[in-house]
């Protein structure tokens, strides 16, 4: 449901009912769903008690798996985030319009100790180097990856020197002239070129997907859990991301 009324913003809630039996829903509309920059905001999900993309382009989004469970956030609030187990995910219903260049990509994620060594965080992949781009651990390493008709950039970190068992911040960023960053809590990586070049790709239509790829992979998903999601069309320094993901509530 949407609602909306003069002088307020607008407001999206999920609402459950039963037949033959009258459904009451509070909502506070004094403050907005999307309390973030929507400059070139092309998805955010806030994974409150939903899987709904809260942008203004107002994706359709559909369930991967069984086991989506919602759980405490980085806050401690419960039911403001989401638990994956390896399995569920979540994703766009059609990512043909999701290539970007410039982009810029974020998450908040809580990563256990005894999570996998190799999965998929979030990202729209196809691989090696064909259009896509990725948040993955691979051998414990975090790599951020862009790739698009033959043009790539990626940087890898190892993961081992960063906190477990609590809420970080990841994202990155690469500008139309092909430069750009990774961060994992504000450490700022700077991305590089491949020594290797993949062949000329087009768009394809693979869903932008969280958790877990909607198409077969030997990649596992993701086991952990996220409180808020954002895919902007534009490059950001690591400082306004920052600042995106410390405001997003």
């Amino acid at each position: 449901m949407a609602i909306e009324a003069q002088g307020f913003p607008l407001k999206r809630v999920t609402v459950s009912v039963t037949a033959g039996s009258p459904t009451i829903k509070n909502v506070d509309i004094s403050t907005s769903s999307v309390n973030i920059s929507t400059q070139n905001l092309e998805l955010y999900l806030t994974l409150n008690e939903s899987i709904a993309d809260l942008s203004p382009k107002n994706h359709s989004m559909k369930e991967l798996g069984t086991g989506n469970r919602f759980v405490a956030d980085r806050n401690g609030v419960a039911g403001r985030a989401i638990e994956f187990n390896g399995t569920n995910g979540i994703s766009t219903v059609d990512g043909a319009s999701m290539n970007f260049k410039p982009l810029t990509m974020g998450a908040w994620v809580y990563i256990p100790s005894n999570t996998n060594t190799t999965q998929l965080i979030l990202g729209k992949t196809l691989h090696p180097l064909g259009d896509g781009y990725y948040i993955a651990m691979e051998n414990g390493v975090i790599s951020f990856l862009y790739t698009t008709g033959g043009w790539a950039r990626y940087s890898r970190t190892d993961f081992s020197s960063y906190p477990r068992d609590m809420w970080i911040w990841i994202g990155y960023s690469v500008g139309a002239d092909g430069n750009g960053w990774a961060t994992v809590n504000g450490t700022t990586i700077k991305l590089v070129t491949p020594n290797t070049t993949a062949a000329d790709a087009t768009a394809t239509k693979e869903q932008f997907c969280v958790g877990t790829l909607s198409t077969t992979s030997t990649l596992p998903g993701f086991k952990g859990a996220m409180d808020h999601v954002v895919l902007y069309s534009r490059y950001m320094t690591a400082e306004e991301l920052k600042g995106i993901m410390d405001a997003a509530e």
